[in-house]
């Protein structure tokens, strides 16, 4: 377990690819397990309870599988959809599992209305460093040049945040 969480983490630091992975089901599973309990767990520390939460994390996870598919499939690497989908999903749960206590002062915050400007900062790092990672793992899967993975990354993060946004809107 400790190997797999460096190989993780390896890929958070932009030191490991998706390549690094090994094809397997199991940990595809245990990847989206992580990557949905991090969603959800986030989600609900921002006061939507946990039941709430769980739709709109697989809708995340829905638009995560769709674009990835896409992006494989026009490029002709469909064969590499297990691995970058492990390493989107279990490197996202890290990153997800980090955010935790930033968004929990970020929504201790706003309930009690008044600003975070450094939990504000931390969550800005937080999402440009999962900008990154997202970039690197997609750069890595699809054979692109770095530019061409931030795109993807970027779109991937507008339209979950689109849906997830769209699904969420006066629940919180």
């Amino acid at each position: 377990m400790g190997a797999l969480l460096r190989r993780f983490w390896g890929l958070c630091l932009l030191r490991a690819g998706p390549q690094d992975l090994p094809p397997s089901q199991v940990l595809a599973a245990l990847a989206t397990a992580a990557y949905l309990a991090s969603g959800v767990a986030l989600l609900a520390v921002e006061g939507r309870g946990t039941a709430a939460a769980v739709a709109p994390a697989l809708a995340d996870l829905a638009v995560m599988v769709v674009l990835l598919r896409l992006a494989l499939a026009v490029r002709g690497v469909p064969a590499r959809f297990r691995q970058t989908y492990t390493a989107l999903t279990g490197s996202g749960a890290l990153l997800g599992f980090l955010a935790l206590p930033v968004a929990a002062v970020l929504a201790q915050a706003a309930a009690a209305g008044r600003p975070a400007p450094a939990a504000l900062l931390a969550w800005l790092g937080l999402v440009a460093w999962s900008l990154a990672v997202i970039a690197h793992i997609l750069r890595h899967a699809l054979s692109v040049p770095p530019a061409v993975g931030l795109a993807g990354a970027v779109l991937y993060l507008a339209a979950s945040m689109a849906v997830v946004g769209a699904m969420t809107a006066g629940g919180g």
